[in-house]
């Protein structure tokens, strides 16, 4: 099953800690081209609507992450926008498809735009990534900025990098 177990959970906080306290210059500058390139395709989808090419990119034991404050956390302790495994984010863009999900009736329309990407050797050949973002959303007659850090942790699979970990602050 893909659901987000306890261990889950706790790799999860220890990564975003990890991640928080992180400092100096990435150690894999050989790949922040190849990183961006992925990060620019996945925005890219997401923009386009393409959320059952974007599900292709993930790892079956994915897990994304989007809490309410900035700080490092613990996703057993704080609440959160978000907080789904592979299975959770398939039934949201399920929802999406059939009109159903009321949070986009209408539609956003989105723009993302990444920059700073800076990326780390992690345990298993996996890296991970650390990216501004700003999200630009039109939706209902109004534009909206969202500006944050995403962190992923990327790991192989098939013909590239799929994504594992993946959280967002806003």
């Amino acid at each position: 099953s893909s659901d987000v177990c306890s261990s889950d959970l706790v790799q999860l906080a220890g990564a975003d800690a990890a991640w928080a306290a992180r400092s100096g210059a990435c150690d894999a500058p050989e790949r922040i081209a190849e990183v961006s390139q992925f990060l620019f395709h996945e925005a890219r989808l997401l923009d386009d609507g393409r959320y059952r090419d974007w599900l292709a990119l993930l790892a079956r034991d994915v897990i994304y992450w989007l809490p309410s404050t900035r700080a490092a956390g613990d996703p057993r302790q704080q609440c959160g926008v978000n907080f789904d495994d592979r299975r959770r984010l398939t039934d949201r863009i399920t929802l999406i498809e059939t009109g159903a999900l009321h949070a986009q009736i209408p539609p956003s329309r989105t723009c993302r735009m990444i920059a700073n990407v800076e990326c780390w050797n992690a345990a298993g050949g996996a890296l991970e990534v650390r990216s501004n973002l700003a999200l630009h959303e039109f939706r209902a007659g109004r534009a909206h900025v969202y500006a944050g850090v995403q962190m992923h942790e990327l790991v192989a699979g098939g013909a590239g990098w799929l994504v594992r970990r993946k959280v967002i602050r806003l």
